[in-house]
């Protein structure tokens, strides 16, 4: 929903959404492409749509010439072309990064309904981590006896504290 510039409403939402798995990667993809790729095909087709330009002044016999124009443009798309092969494999990695940060994080989060808290690509100064898995421990603090040895036995299914078992 947009806001209106005088509008007095508010979003209802007091906190940023927590991340997703891979959010960080897929983030740094959209920004590698933006940064190299996005920039380079658009230098690349507007020196063409300039030497479309020139080619048509050219054959309607006005003075300007289109050589220069279609030598840099010629150029933008040869660096373009030789751009892509060389970033296609960082490309690669990168989601082959995010498809495995996103299935870790499928899988940890089947751990929710057993107790534990799940937050992925929590972010830090200059650094994140991809999952962070907390648990609850819940401690019981029994007495000792006054004489004689503290026991605790495990039979390998119940634990049993000076002959009771504990709840």
């Amino acid at each position: 929903m947009m806001r209106k510039e005088g509008d007095s409403s508010r979003s209802p939402i007091k906190r940023s959404p927590l991340r997703v798995a891979g959010q960080s990667l897929d983030e740094m993809i959209h920004q590698y492409l933006e940064d190299k790729a996005y920039a380079l095909a658009a230098l690349a087709v507007f020196m063409s749509t300039i030497a479309l330009m020139e080619w048509w002044r050219w054959a309607q016999d006005l003075p300007p010439k289109p050589v220069l124009a279609t030598v840099v443009a010629v150029l933008c798309w040869g660096w373009f072309f030789l751009w892509v092969p060389v970033h296609r494999r960082r490309l690669r990695q990168m989601r082959l990064g995010l498809e495995g940060e996103r299935a870790i994080g499928e899988f940890l989060d089947n751990l929710r309904p057993k107790g534990f808290h799940v937050f992925h690509d929590v972010l830090g100064d200059g650094f994140n981590a991809d999952h962070v898995v907390i648990f609850t421990v819940e401690t019981k603090t029994l007495s000792k006896p006054v004489k004689g040895p503290p026991e605790i036995v495990y039979n390998g299914e119940n634990i049993r504290v000076r002959g009771q078992t504990p709840d």
